[in-house]
């Protein structure tokens, strides 16, 4: 069979055209994207592995570089010369596409300088990984995740890089769901990957795990001030790992990276320089006692459920403490519809989707967990906790995300953790002993949110998840509302719990001072 039947062949289980037309499928689905200027003049007269990174560039736009590759496959389609693509190597098939060029390119179209980028492009597309070749083959590398064809994100040393690149980024949606259908193919694993099926999971040759889901994903993008949630395919590659003996364990050095605890010091100057009567600021939302224990917690991973009636700016408040977050996690939301406006660019989004006509294609809540629990999330939200969700997110929280949050209806801190008790109880096969050990274990802090006939919005409460005590959960308050005669409201610090202590310890971070002991609701002595 020739090279471009094979091609054929292999592209038919993601879209019905092949080759034929004025434009070869393969060339629309496939190939990649030029970069940029680096020539490289001289052709290799041998075997040798001559495919480099400098041979990766050119200074073709991306249009000329898609019409020199369609120009190579014309070229293919015209040598009918049998071939076994799977048989071959990915340096043999570059050597015969090399030597297809110099016999059959007449008309010298392709010039010296931009053969290499040319084959590179389209051998990797082929053979191997495509626009995210480069990092699948730096062993630095440890997790890809792929954004649409809006850019690539690579993880080394714990925390993700990003990169625009025109070569690392798919040419469009298209082109990126034939790649993922490839790699299905060549995992032997059966299945496919479209809108209809909107997620899959697949083992790539080499070990390295691949999760995929489109139709209810995306990121969110700012546009005119608001964080707006758009679609896109998302790809998560883990990859195979290094293997490690017990004796290298024993000898690796896990040192604390200096970035983040400068991140915090330098925030840590900025509450040591607040003016002592601003620590009671009474009559508003919440005050920078408040604000800087937040910012604690948030940097401490405490799991956190915003309680409170209806309108009373749970969700709100969740989106207000985003920017807390360190700016290499990566969070994940979960949302019936798209509300949330996350102030943190590592955001994945995902939301429900209904069923068609003929009752199919539903994806529930329930479904986009596991979705979540799969990609590399160092912590995920969900947007309110209602029905058996609340057991699926306790389940998530404790397994390795801790740090994230959720809202729920309720009308103080007690009543929350009474009803996301008999939310997650309603789970089958539940128990209220394991709702009450995972309660303890996972979810740290509720914030109980108030608001007055007037509609004046304010945080009534805050509480610590404390123990178990009899078979029932103790909280413990750490902010409590107080009102004085006139009707104004502050609030009382009740001081840091040994937990947030322990924590910081921990994390090797510093406390600010204004939250080193209890305050009252108002300025003493007025």
């Amino acid at each position: 069979m020739s090279l471009v039947k094979q091609i054929e062949e292999a592209q038919k289980f993601s879209r019905g055209p092949s080759f034929s037309g004025s434009g070869p499928f393969f060339v629309q689905s496939v190939i990649s994207q030029p970069a940029s200027v680096q020539p490289h003049t001289e052709l290799p007269d041998d075997d040798s592995n001559f495919l480099d990174e400098s041979s990766s560039k050119t200074d073709l736009s991306d249009d000329e570089f898609v019409r020199l590759q369609e120009y190579i496959l014309e070229l293919m389609r015209e040598e009918n010369k049998d071939v076994d693509i799977e048989e071959m190597s990915k340096q043999q098939l570059q050597m015969s596409l090399i030597e297809l060029i110099r016999q059959k390119d007449k008309e010298n179209r392709i010039k010296s300088e931009y053969l290499y980028p040319l084959v590179t492009s389209l051998v990797n597309d082929i053979k191997d990984y495509g626009p995210i070749q480069e990092f699948m083959d730096n062993p630095l590398v440890t997790d890809i995740r792929i954004i649409g064809d809006k850019y690539t994100l690579y993880k080394i040393k714990g925390r993700y890089q990003r990169s625009d690149k025109p070569e690392h980024r798919f040419r469009n949606e298209e082109h990126l769901h034939t790649w993922i259908n490839r790699k299905i193919k060549a995992s032997r694993m059966g299945g496919r990957f479209d809108k209809s099926i909107a997620r899959t999971n697949a083992l790539l040759m080499d070990g390295s795990r691949l999760h995929a889901i489109t139709n209810v994903s995306g990121v969110g993008e700012w546009r005119e001030g608001k964080c707006i949630p758009t679609p896109y395919t998302i790809v998560s590659i883990r990859k195979f790992a290094k293997r490690f003996t017990v004796q290298e364990l024993v000898e690796t050095e896990y040192t604390l990276e200096k970035e983040r605890q400068e991140e915090w010091n330098r925030l840590l100057q900025e509450y040591e320089n607040i003016p002592e009567e601003k620590l009671y600021q009474t009559n508003r939302f919440m005050n920078v006692l408040i604000m800087a224990y937040l910012h604690l917690i948030c940097r401490l991973r405490f799991t956190l459920l915003f309680a409170g009636g209806m309108g009373t700016g749970k969700t709100t408040t969740l989106n207000a403490i985003f920017p807390f977050i360190p700016s290499y996690h990566v969070n994940g939301i979960i949302e019936e519809a798209p509300e949330m406006q996350p102030d943190h660019e590592q955001t994945i989004r995902l939301w429900e989707r209904q069923a068609n006509m003929e009752g199919e294609g539903a994806i529930t809540i329930q479904d986009l967990m596991k979705e979540i629990l799969r990609m590399d999330v160092n912590r995920f939200f969900i947007s309110e906790l209602r029905d058996s969700i609340a057991y699926l997110f306790l389940q998530g929280i404790i397994n390795g995300h801790p740090g994230g949050g959720s809202t729920i209806h309720a009308n103080s801190t007690k009543a929350a953790l009474l009803r996301l008790i008999s939310l997650a109880c309603s789970y089958p096969g539940s128990t209220r002993l394991d709702i009450l050990n995972m309660i303890v274990e996972g979810v740290q802090t509720i914030i109980h949110i108030e608001k007055t006939d007037d509609d004046d919005k304010y945080i009534g409460e805050i509480a610590e998840v404390d123990r178990m005590i009899d078979n029932e959960i103790a909280l413990r308050p750490i902010f409590t509302v107080e009102f004085s005669e006139k009707g104004d409201w502050g609030w009382k610090f009740h001081g840091l719990s040994e937990k947030v202590i322990k924590e910081a310890r921990k994390h090797r971070m510093t406390i600010p001072t204004i939250l080193q002991k209890p305050r009252d609701a108002f300025i003493p002595g007025e």
